[in-house]
Protein backbone atom coordinates (compact mmCIF):
# COMPACT_ATOMS: atom_id res chain seq x y z
CA UNK A 1 0.00 0.00 0.00
CA UNK A 2 2.80 2.09 1.11
CA UNK A 3 4.52 1.17 -2.50
CA UNK A 4 1.21 2.33 -4.25
CA UNK A 5 0.76 6.07 -2.47
CA UNK A 6 4.23 6.74 -3.26
CA UNK A 7 3.83 6.14 -6.75
CA UNK A 8 0.75 7.63 -7.01
CA UNK A 9 2.35 10.70 -5.91
CA UNK A 10 5.04 10.46 -8.59
CA UNK A 11 2.40 10.43 -11.13
CA UNK A 12 0.43 13.77 -9.64
CA UNK A 13 4.09 15.21 -9.87
CA UNK A 14 4.81 13.97 -12.58
CA UNK A 15 1.52 15.59 -14.27
CA UNK A 16 2.33 18.74 -12.46
CA UNK A 17 5.49 19.45 -13.60
CA UNK A 18 4.92 18.77 -17.10
CA UNK A 19 2.13 21.01 -18.04
CA UNK A 20 1.98 22.70 -21.43
CA UNK A 21 4.84 25.19 -22.46
CA UNK A 22 4.52 27.85 -25.30
CA UNK A 23 6.13 26.21 -28.33
CA UNK A 24 5.21 22.58 -26.90
CA UNK A 25 4.91 20.33 -29.95
CA UNK A 26 1.81 18.54 -30.52
CA UNK A 27 0.86 15.19 -32.33
CA UNK A 28 -2.43 15.03 -34.55
CA UNK A 29 -3.26 11.60 -36.63
CA UNK A 30 -2.93 11.89 -40.09
CA UNK A 31 -5.17 8.54 -40.98
CA UNK A 32 -4.02 5.34 -41.90
CA UNK A 33 -3.41 2.76 -44.32
CA UNK A 34 -3.62 -1.02 -44.92
CA UNK A 35 -0.82 -3.14 -46.23
CA UNK A 36 -0.50 -6.44 -47.69
CA UNK A 37 0.54 -9.53 -46.26
CA UNK A 38 2.94 -10.74 -48.41
CA UNK A 39 6.80 -10.01 -48.76
CA UNK A 40 9.90 -11.61 -50.20
CA UNK A 41 13.32 -12.33 -48.78
CA UNK A 42 16.61 -11.35 -50.26
CA UNK A 43 16.86 -15.20 -51.04
CA UNK A 44 13.95 -14.96 -53.08
CA UNK A 45 11.80 -16.76 -50.56
CA UNK A 46 8.38 -15.61 -50.05
CA UNK A 47 6.86 -15.40 -46.58
CA UNK A 48 3.16 -14.05 -44.57
CA UNK A 49 3.63 -10.63 -42.99
CA UNK A 50 2.23 -10.48 -39.67
CA UNK A 51 2.86 -9.03 -36.00
CA UNK A 52 4.79 -5.94 -36.99
CA UNK A 53 5.82 -4.75 -33.66
CA UNK A 54 8.48 -2.03 -34.83
CA UNK A 55 9.57 0.31 -37.46
CA UNK A 56 12.43 2.76 -38.30
CA UNK A 57 12.65 5.13 -41.24
CA UNK A 58 15.58 4.25 -43.70
CA UNK A 59 15.84 7.96 -45.71
CA UNK A 60 14.22 8.80 -48.19
CA UNK A 61 10.64 6.93 -48.94
CA UNK A 62 12.21 3.67 -47.45
CA UNK A 63 10.87 2.34 -43.86
CA UNK A 64 11.60 -0.72 -42.24
CA UNK A 65 9.50 -2.71 -40.07
CA UNK A 66 10.24 -5.89 -37.67
CA UNK A 67 7.91 -8.88 -37.10
CA UNK A 68 7.39 -10.36 -33.58
CA UNK A 69 8.23 -13.78 -32.74
CA UNK A 70 10.64 -14.49 -36.43
CA UNK A 71 13.26 -13.79 -38.27
CA UNK A 72 11.96 -11.27 -40.81
CA UNK A 73 12.04 -7.60 -41.53
CA UNK A 74 9.74 -6.16 -44.24
CA UNK A 75 10.82 -3.22 -46.33
CA UNK A 76 8.05 -0.62 -47.40
CA UNK A 77 7.91 2.24 -49.43
CA UNK A 78 6.34 5.18 -47.83
CA UNK A 79 5.01 8.62 -49.36
CA UNK A 80 3.73 11.38 -46.93
CA UNK A 81 1.93 14.43 -48.09
CA UNK A 82 2.89 18.32 -47.13
CA UNK A 83 0.68 17.32 -44.01
CA UNK A 84 1.93 13.71 -43.07
CA UNK A 85 -1.31 12.19 -44.53
CA UNK A 86 -0.28 8.95 -46.48
CA UNK A 87 -0.31 9.40 -50.07
CA UNK A 88 0.84 5.84 -50.89
CA UNK A 89 2.66 3.36 -48.64
CA UNK A 90 3.23 -0.68 -49.49
CA UNK A 91 5.61 -3.40 -48.78
CA UNK A 92 8.40 -3.60 -51.13
CA UNK A 93 10.71 -6.19 -49.91
CA UNK A 94 11.76 -8.65 -47.03
CA UNK A 95 15.02 -9.41 -44.89
CA UNK A 96 15.35 -13.05 -43.69
CA UNK A 97 17.92 -12.24 -40.23
CA UNK A 98 20.85 -14.82 -39.15
CA UNK A 99 18.30 -15.47 -35.43
CA UNK A 100 14.64 -15.88 -35.13
CA UNK A 101 13.34 -14.16 -31.96
CA UNK A 102 10.64 -12.48 -30.27
CA UNK A 103 12.08 -9.10 -31.63
CA UNK A 104 9.88 -6.12 -31.10
CA UNK A 105 11.42 -2.77 -31.44
CA UNK A 106 13.87 -1.98 -34.77
CA UNK A 107 16.01 1.54 -35.46
CA UNK A 108 18.05 1.91 -38.40
CA UNK A 109 21.67 3.08 -38.02
CA UNK A 110 22.48 4.83 -41.14
CA UNK A 111 23.07 4.88 -44.96
CA UNK A 112 27.19 4.47 -44.49
CA UNK A 113 26.66 0.99 -41.50
CA UNK A 114 23.33 -0.20 -43.61
CA UNK A 115 22.42 -2.06 -40.77
CA UNK A 116 19.10 -2.10 -37.75
CA UNK A 117 19.63 -2.81 -34.03
CA UNK A 118 16.75 -4.77 -32.95
CA UNK A 119 15.45 -5.35 -28.94
CA UNK A 120 14.74 -9.05 -27.87
CA UNK A 121 11.63 -8.67 -25.99
CA UNK A 122 11.82 -12.99 -24.55
CA UNK A 123 16.04 -12.50 -23.43
CA UNK A 124 16.08 -8.89 -22.79
CA UNK A 125 19.08 -7.68 -25.62
CA UNK A 126 19.69 -5.34 -28.08
CA UNK A 127 21.35 -6.69 -31.45
CA UNK A 128 22.81 -5.37 -34.78
CA UNK A 129 21.85 -6.98 -37.99
CA UNK A 130 23.44 -6.28 -41.36
CA UNK A 131 20.24 -4.90 -43.99
CA UNK A 132 22.45 -6.20 -46.85
CA UNK A 133 22.24 -10.14 -45.96
CA UNK A 134 20.44 -10.74 -42.39
CA UNK A 135 24.08 -11.29 -40.66
CA UNK A 136 24.51 -10.47 -37.09
CA UNK A 137 26.86 -8.15 -36.93
CA UNK A 138 26.38 -7.45 -32.61
CA UNK A 139 25.05 -7.85 -29.36
CA UNK A 140 24.94 -5.17 -26.65
CA UNK A 141 25.46 -6.28 -23.33
CA UNK A 142 22.41 -6.08 -21.37
CA UNK A 143 22.48 -5.16 -17.31
CA UNK A 144 21.41 -7.61 -14.96
CA UNK A 145 18.54 -6.31 -13.14
CA UNK A 146 16.60 -6.68 -16.61
CA UNK A 147 17.07 -10.34 -15.82
CA UNK A 148 13.83 -9.90 -13.78
CA UNK A 149 11.59 -9.09 -16.47
CA UNK A 150 7.72 -9.93 -16.09
CA UNK A 151 6.82 -12.74 -19.11
CA UNK A 152 6.24 -11.00 -22.58
CA UNK A 153 7.28 -8.06 -20.84
CA UNK A 154 11.25 -7.31 -22.07
CA UNK A 155 12.33 -5.10 -24.18
CA UNK A 156 9.51 -3.99 -26.14
CA UNK A 157 10.90 -0.77 -27.57
CA UNK A 158 13.95 0.95 -29.29
CA UNK A 159 15.50 4.25 -30.48
CA UNK A 160 18.84 5.16 -32.11
CA UNK A 161 19.73 8.80 -31.40
CA UNK A 162 21.25 9.96 -34.79
CA UNK A 163 24.70 11.69 -34.33
CA UNK A 164 25.44 10.17 -31.08
CA UNK A 165 24.19 6.88 -31.90
CA UNK A 166 23.43 6.10 -28.72
CA UNK A 167 20.34 4.07 -28.54
CA UNK A 168 17.42 4.17 -25.84
CA UNK A 169 15.21 0.72 -24.66
CA UNK A 170 13.01 0.18 -22.28
CA UNK A 171 11.25 -2.79 -20.60
CA UNK A 172 7.30 -3.07 -21.07
CA UNK A 173 6.14 -2.99 -17.50
CA UNK A 174 7.83 -2.96 -14.24
CA UNK A 175 10.43 -5.92 -13.30
CA UNK A 176 9.50 -8.03 -10.71
CA UNK A 177 12.12 -6.10 -8.60
CA UNK A 178 11.01 -2.82 -9.24
CA UNK A 179 7.02 -2.89 -8.37
CA UNK A 180 4.39 -4.54 -9.50
CA UNK A 181 2.37 -4.58 -13.45
CA UNK A 182 -0.04 -2.08 -14.18
CA UNK A 183 -3.64 -2.22 -13.31
CA UNK A 184 -6.76 0.12 -14.01
CA UNK A 185 -6.34 1.89 -10.49
CA UNK A 186 -2.53 1.84 -10.81
CA UNK A 187 0.76 2.53 -12.96
CA UNK A 188 3.76 0.52 -13.45
CA UNK A 189 7.63 2.06 -13.53
CA UNK A 190 10.02 0.74 -16.01
CA UNK A 191 13.44 1.80 -16.69
CA UNK A 192 15.00 3.50 -19.91
CA UNK A 193 18.01 2.36 -20.50
CA UNK A 194 20.65 4.09 -22.33
CA UNK A 195 23.51 2.40 -24.45
CA UNK A 196 26.06 4.65 -25.06
CA UNK A 197 27.93 4.34 -28.46
CA UNK A 198 30.99 6.11 -27.54
CA UNK A 199 32.45 2.80 -26.53
CA UNK A 200 34.09 0.69 -28.75
CA UNK A 201 31.20 -1.57 -28.21
CA UNK A 202 28.32 0.38 -26.86
CA UNK A 203 28.10 0.14 -23.42
CA UNK A 204 25.14 -0.17 -20.49
CA UNK A 205 25.08 3.95 -19.31
CA UNK A 206 22.08 5.54 -17.62
CA UNK A 207 18.73 4.35 -15.97
CA UNK A 208 15.63 6.15 -15.47
CA UNK A 209 12.61 5.47 -13.98
CA UNK A 210 9.30 6.35 -16.13
CA UNK A 211 6.02 5.92 -15.19
CA UNK A 212 3.46 4.42 -17.48
CA UNK A 213 -0.41 5.65 -17.09
CA UNK A 214 -2.52 3.12 -15.63
CA UNK A 215 -4.99 1.16 -17.91
CA UNK A 216 -7.55 2.87 -18.97
CA UNK A 217 -10.61 0.80 -18.30
CA UNK A 218 -11.06 -2.67 -15.92
CA UNK A 219 -9.80 -5.88 -16.40
CA UNK A 220 -11.31 -8.02 -19.42
CA UNK A 221 -12.18 -11.58 -18.30
CA UNK A 222 -9.47 -13.25 -16.70
CA UNK A 223 -8.03 -10.62 -15.14
CA UNK A 224 -6.32 -9.84 -18.79
CA UNK A 225 -5.58 -6.31 -19.43
CA UNK A 226 -2.29 -4.28 -19.47
CA UNK A 227 -0.85 -0.91 -19.70
CA UNK A 228 2.61 -0.80 -21.17
CA UNK A 229 5.75 1.08 -22.66
CA UNK A 230 5.76 0.03 -26.62
CA UNK A 231 7.84 1.99 -28.30
CA UNK A 232 10.62 5.34 -28.06
CA UNK A 233 11.96 7.87 -30.23
CA UNK A 234 14.84 9.79 -30.14
CA UNK A 235 14.34 13.56 -31.87
CA UNK A 236 17.31 14.61 -32.83
CA UNK A 237 19.27 16.67 -30.45
CA UNK A 238 15.69 16.50 -28.49
CA UNK A 239 14.37 14.95 -26.01
CA UNK A 240 12.36 11.29 -25.81
CA UNK A 241 8.60 10.46 -27.48
CA UNK A 242 7.13 7.44 -25.95
CA UNK A 243 4.58 5.32 -27.11
CA UNK A 244 2.23 3.54 -24.43
CA UNK A 245 -0.57 1.08 -25.22
CA UNK A 246 -3.72 0.32 -22.92
CA UNK A 247 -5.75 -2.60 -23.60
CA UNK A 248 -8.91 -3.04 -20.86
CA UNK A 249 -12.75 -3.61 -21.05
CA UNK A 250 -13.36 0.08 -22.16
CA UNK A 251 -14.22 1.81 -25.54
CA UNK A 252 -11.79 1.39 -27.35
CA UNK A 253 -10.83 -1.63 -26.08
CA UNK A 254 -7.28 -0.18 -27.05
CA UNK A 255 -5.66 2.96 -26.11
CA UNK A 256 -2.95 4.49 -27.49
CA UNK A 257 -0.82 7.75 -25.94
CA UNK A 258 1.93 9.76 -26.90
CA UNK A 259 4.15 11.33 -24.60
CA UNK A 260 7.32 13.67 -24.66
CA UNK A 261 9.90 12.62 -21.98
CA UNK A 262 11.45 15.13 -20.26
CA UNK A 263 14.73 13.18 -18.11
CA UNK A 264 15.83 16.64 -16.78
CA UNK A 265 16.20 15.99 -12.92
CA UNK A 266 15.29 12.27 -13.13
CA UNK A 267 17.25 10.04 -10.98
CA UNK A 268 19.84 7.75 -12.66
CA UNK A 269 18.73 4.19 -11.24
CA UNK A 270 21.26 2.68 -12.87
CA UNK A 271 22.95 1.67 -9.45
CA UNK A 272 19.79 0.35 -7.67
CA UNK A 273 18.81 -3.00 -7.61
CA UNK A 274 15.49 -2.47 -7.13
CA UNK A 275 13.03 0.41 -7.26
CA UNK A 276 10.56 -1.30 -5.43
CA UNK A 277 10.77 1.00 -1.66
CA UNK A 278 13.85 2.85 -3.31
CA UNK A 279 13.62 6.84 -3.26
CA UNK A 280 13.96 8.49 -7.01
CA UNK A 281 13.06 10.78 -9.02
CA UNK A 282 11.11 9.59 -12.41
CA UNK A 283 11.23 10.98 -15.64
CA UNK A 284 8.45 13.88 -16.25
CA UNK A 285 6.04 13.37 -19.49
CA UNK A 286 3.85 15.67 -21.59
CA UNK A 287 0.79 13.90 -23.18
CA UNK A 288 0.92 15.27 -26.74
CA UNK A 289 -1.73 12.76 -28.32
CA UNK A 290 -4.44 10.23 -27.15
CA UNK A 291 -6.57 7.89 -29.04
CA UNK A 292 -7.96 4.78 -30.41
CA UNK A 293 -5.55 2.53 -33.15
CA UNK A 294 -5.86 -0.96 -32.26
CA UNK A 295 -2.79 -2.34 -31.52
CA UNK A 296 -0.37 0.08 -32.20
CA UNK A 297 3.19 -1.16 -31.01
CA UNK A 298 5.73 0.79 -33.08
CA UNK A 299 6.46 4.78 -33.73
CA UNK A 300 9.25 6.22 -35.61
CA UNK A 301 10.13 9.77 -36.55
CA UNK A 302 10.44 10.61 -40.26
CA UNK A 303 11.57 13.58 -42.81
CA UNK A 304 10.61 16.85 -42.00
CA UNK A 305 7.31 17.58 -44.58
CA UNK A 306 7.16 21.32 -43.54
CA UNK A 307 8.55 24.47 -41.79
CA UNK A 308 6.81 23.11 -38.49
CA UNK A 309 5.72 19.84 -39.07
CA UNK A 310 7.82 16.46 -39.34
CA UNK A 311 6.34 12.96 -40.00
CA UNK A 312 5.92 10.49 -37.21
CA UNK A 313 4.30 6.64 -38.56
CA UNK A 314 3.43 4.01 -36.18
CA UNK A 315 3.21 0.28 -37.06
CA UNK A 316 -0.33 -2.21 -36.18
CA UNK A 317 0.47 -5.62 -34.50
CA UNK A 318 -2.25 -8.00 -36.34
CA UNK A 319 -1.43 -10.55 -33.69
CA UNK A 320 -5.04 -10.10 -32.36
CA UNK A 321 -8.23 -10.69 -33.70
CA UNK A 322 -9.35 -6.70 -34.05
CA UNK A 323 -6.02 -5.64 -35.32
CA UNK A 324 -4.57 -5.41 -38.99
CA UNK A 325 -1.38 -4.63 -40.98
CA UNK A 326 -2.02 -1.05 -40.81
CA UNK A 327 0.13 1.74 -40.72
CA UNK A 328 -1.15 4.93 -38.62
CA UNK A 329 0.60 8.40 -40.43
CA UNK A 330 1.00 11.05 -37.09
CA UNK A 331 2.01 14.85 -37.57
CA UNK A 332 4.41 16.09 -35.45
CA UNK A 333 3.56 20.04 -35.27
CA UNK A 334 6.23 22.93 -33.91
CA UNK A 335 9.60 23.24 -33.37
CA UNK A 336 11.19 21.35 -36.87
CA UNK A 337 13.66 18.25 -34.88
CA UNK A 338 17.80 19.86 -35.90
CA UNK A 339 20.48 18.07 -35.39
CA UNK A 340 20.95 14.88 -38.08
CA UNK A 341 18.44 16.04 -40.73
CA UNK A 342 21.12 16.97 -43.18
CA UNK A 343 24.44 14.85 -43.35
CA UNK A 344 26.65 13.80 -46.24
CA UNK A 345 29.05 10.72 -45.56
CA UNK A 346 31.37 8.71 -47.87
CA UNK A 347 30.63 5.22 -48.60
CA UNK A 348 32.14 2.36 -50.59
CA UNK A 349 35.89 2.59 -52.09
CA UNK A 350 37.64 4.09 -55.02
CA UNK A 351 40.26 2.46 -57.36
CA UNK A 352 43.60 2.88 -58.16
CA UNK A 353 43.77 5.48 -61.34
CA UNK A 354 46.31 7.06 -63.64
CA UNK A 355 47.02 10.01 -60.89
CA UNK A 356 47.38 7.62 -57.61
CA UNK A 357 45.52 6.22 -55.37
CA UNK A 358 41.93 6.66 -56.85
CA UNK A 359 38.90 9.77 -56.85
CA UNK A 360 37.65 11.15 -54.37
CA UNK A 361 34.04 12.51 -53.96
CA UNK A 362 33.11 15.25 -51.39
CA UNK A 363 30.71 18.07 -51.06
CA UNK A 364 30.72 21.60 -50.29
CA UNK A 365 27.84 23.63 -48.88
CA UNK A 366 24.76 22.24 -46.89
CA UNK A 367 22.68 19.46 -47.96
CA UNK A 368 19.34 21.95 -47.65
CA UNK A 369 17.18 21.84 -50.59
CA UNK A 370 16.40 25.36 -49.60
CA UNK A 371 19.74 26.80 -49.16
CA UNK A 372 20.52 24.94 -52.58
CA UNK A 373 24.32 25.64 -51.89
CA UNK A 374 25.02 21.72 -52.12
CA UNK A 375 28.14 21.17 -54.62
CA UNK A 376 29.49 18.07 -55.43
CA UNK A 377 33.54 18.00 -55.24
CA UNK A 378 36.65 15.22 -56.66
CA UNK A 379 39.76 15.36 -56.06
CA UNK A 380 42.56 12.94 -57.53
CA UNK A 381 40.70 12.31 -60.55
CA UNK A 382 42.49 12.01 -63.86
CA UNK A 383 43.19 15.64 -65.30
CA UNK A 384 42.38 16.84 -68.53
CA UNK A 385 40.08 13.78 -69.26
CA UNK A 386 35.88 14.02 -69.05
CA UNK A 387 33.88 13.39 -65.59
CA UNK A 388 30.28 13.27 -64.96
CA UNK A 389 28.79 12.57 -61.57
CA UNK A 390 25.68 11.11 -61.10
CA UNK A 391 23.00 9.73 -58.40
CA UNK A 392 20.56 7.14 -57.59
CA UNK A 393 18.06 5.57 -55.08
CA UNK A 394 20.61 2.86 -53.57
CA UNK A 395 24.04 1.43 -52.95
CA UNK A 396 25.99 -0.56 -54.32
CA UNK A 397 29.54 -2.05 -54.98
CA UNK A 398 30.20 -3.87 -58.20
CA UNK A 399 33.27 -4.14 -60.82
CA UNK A 400 32.57 -1.49 -63.34
CA UNK A 401 34.95 -0.24 -65.37
CA UNK A 402 38.13 -0.06 -63.66
CA UNK A 403 36.62 0.40 -60.34
CA UNK A 404 33.38 0.01 -58.60
CA UNK A 405 29.97 1.26 -59.30
CA UNK A 406 28.71 2.54 -55.35
CA UNK A 407 25.30 3.57 -56.55
CA UNK A 408 22.19 1.64 -57.60
CA UNK A 409 18.56 3.08 -58.31
CA UNK A 410 17.46 1.54 -55.24
CA UNK A 411 14.02 1.65 -57.02
CA UNK A 412 14.42 5.29 -57.38
CA UNK A 413 16.39 5.49 -60.68
CA UNK A 414 20.14 6.83 -61.49
CA UNK A 415 20.49 10.37 -63.05
CA UNK A 416 22.97 12.29 -64.45
CA UNK A 417 24.49 15.88 -63.61
CA UNK A 418 25.16 16.72 -67.04
CA UNK A 419 26.93 17.37 -69.50
CA UNK A 420 30.34 16.04 -68.65
CA UNK A 421 32.97 18.45 -67.72
CA UNK A 422 35.99 18.74 -67.67
CA UNK A 423 38.52 17.44 -65.14
CA UNK A 424 41.32 20.46 -63.99
CA UNK A 425 45.15 20.12 -64.28
CA UNK A 426 45.05 19.00 -60.11
CA UNK A 427 42.66 16.19 -61.06
CA UNK A 428 39.78 18.66 -58.70
CA UNK A 429 36.28 18.62 -60.16
CA UNK A 430 32.98 20.00 -59.05
CA UNK A 431 29.35 20.31 -59.76
CA UNK A 432 26.89 22.38 -58.07
CA UNK A 433 23.74 20.16 -57.79
CA UNK A 434 20.25 22.96 -58.62
CA UNK A 435 17.48 22.63 -56.71
CA UNK A 436 15.55 24.16 -58.91
CA UNK A 437 16.64 22.33 -62.40
CA UNK A 438 15.82 19.14 -63.26
CA UNK A 439 16.47 16.28 -62.57
CA UNK A 440 17.54 17.28 -59.27
CA UNK A 441 14.85 19.59 -58.89
CA UNK A 442 11.69 18.00 -60.76
CA UNK A 443 10.78 14.50 -62.37
CA UNK A 444 11.41 11.18 -60.47
CA UNK A 445 14.69 12.58 -59.05
CA UNK A 446 13.51 15.13 -57.19
CA UNK A 447 15.59 15.83 -54.02
CA UNK A 448 12.96 16.77 -51.19
CA UNK A 449 13.79 17.56 -47.87
CA UNK A 450 13.91 13.89 -45.59
CA UNK A 451 15.47 11.98 -48.77
CA UNK A 452 18.34 10.20 -49.18
CA UNK A 453 20.39 10.18 -52.39
CA UNK A 454 23.96 8.21 -53.39
CA UNK A 455 26.40 10.17 -55.30
CA UNK A 456 29.72 9.18 -57.76
CA UNK A 457 31.92 10.60 -60.07
CA UNK A 458 32.33 8.35 -63.35
CA UNK A 459 35.52 9.22 -65.61
CA UNK A 460 37.68 9.07 -68.32
CA UNK A 461 40.72 7.09 -68.13
CA UNK A 462 42.31 5.61 -70.80
CA UNK A 463 45.95 5.56 -69.85
CA UNK A 464 45.24 3.62 -66.91
CA UNK A 465 43.18 0.16 -67.41
CA UNK A 466 41.78 -1.71 -70.17
CA UNK A 467 37.90 0.06 -69.42
CA UNK A 468 39.22 2.95 -70.58
CA UNK A 469 36.85 4.44 -67.35
CA UNK A 470 36.84 4.83 -63.72
CA UNK A 471 34.98 5.48 -60.58
CA UNK A 472 35.04 7.54 -57.30
CA UNK A 473 33.96 6.57 -54.17
CA UNK A 474 30.62 7.24 -53.16
CA UNK A 475 28.66 9.90 -51.24
CA UNK A 476 25.68 9.66 -49.04
CA UNK A 477 23.89 12.47 -48.26
CA UNK A 478 20.16 12.98 -46.63
CA UNK A 479 18.72 16.24 -47.09
CA UNK A 480 16.99 18.77 -44.92
CA UNK A 481 13.98 21.79 -45.79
Amino acid sequence: MELMRRLLFLVLCAFLGALPAAGQWSVEHRGFVLLGDRAVDQHGTPFSVGGLSGITHAGGTTWVCVMDNSDKLVILDVVQAADGSLVSAGIVAGLTLEESRDFEGVAFTDAVGESVLVSDEDVPSVREFSLIDGVLLGVYSTPGVFDHIRSNRGFESLARRCGSGDSWTANEEALTVDGPASTPTNPTVVRLLRHDAAAPDPLPAQQYAYLVEPMHGAFLPGQTGQSGLCDLVAVPDGPLLALERSLALASPLFLSRIFQVDLAGATDVSSLPALDGAAFTPATKTLLWSGPATNLEGLALGSRLSANLTGLLGIVDSGDPLSQNRLEAFALIGPPPVGCSCTATGFCETSPNSAGAGARIGATGEPSVSQNTFTLTATDAAAGEYGLFYYGGGQAQVPFGDGWRCVSSGGAGTYRLGPPQTIDAAGELERWVDFTQPPAGSGPGTVEPGSTWFFQLWYRDPSAGAAGFNLSDGLSATFCL
